[in-house]
């Protein structure tokens, strides 16, 4: 009588190998070609995800001119861009209070909203951008080893970003 692995190894207790609950994943694009400069994932929070984006800018030694990010980016994000122009839209609760670059970015969108958040929004070519990625790429990553996860992002990167520079041509 042959047996079946999976009951072998549930015997042993083992059992199945559950799947990851999520995958967060952040990208940073360049708006002038719409192509994907850096990027970050991670099992555990898209800050993680944020910060692994961010290595891989300082590796590649590349300088951000300006820099969009949502509500859940704070003066965290002045600090990690000095050189740049950052874009942030300000917590229900911030206060002016903080450092001289926050000061200057709240002040900046109090005094010209309009300007501010035109220059702001420009951050929605970004989100229709990862939209499309997943789109063509698909939602979900159904992968469960790390390994497998990163080259799932990377070929998700290396197709948006082909597709891209084909259109630029």
């Amino acid at each position: 009588m042959t047996k079946h692995y999976r009951s072998e190894r549930e015997k042993s207790g083992e059992g199945v190998k559950e799947g990851r609950d999520f995958v967060y994943s952040f990208f940073i694009f360049d708006l002038g070609s719409n192509l994907i400069v850096a990027y970050g994932y991670s099992l555990k929070s898209e800050r993680e995800a944020y910060e692994m984006a961010l290595e891989v800018l300082r590796d590649l030694g590349v300088e951000v001119d300006s820099l969009r990010a949502d509500k859940y980016y704070g003066k965290s994000t002045l600090d990690d861009f000095p050189d740049s122009e950052v874009y942030l839209i300000p917590k229900s609760n911030a206060t002016i209070k903080g450092g001289k670059r926050w000061r200057e970015m709240v002040l900046r969108f109090m005094r010209n909203p309009l300007e501010y958040l035109e220059e702001y929004f420009k951050r929605e070519r970004a989100e229709s951008l990862i939209s499309s990625i997943k789109r063509r790429t698909g939602w979900i990553i159904n992968k469960v080893r790390e390994e497998r996860i990163h080259l799932t992002v990377l070929a998700r990167v290396a197709i948006h970003d082909l597709l891209w520079s084909k259109a630029l041509d």
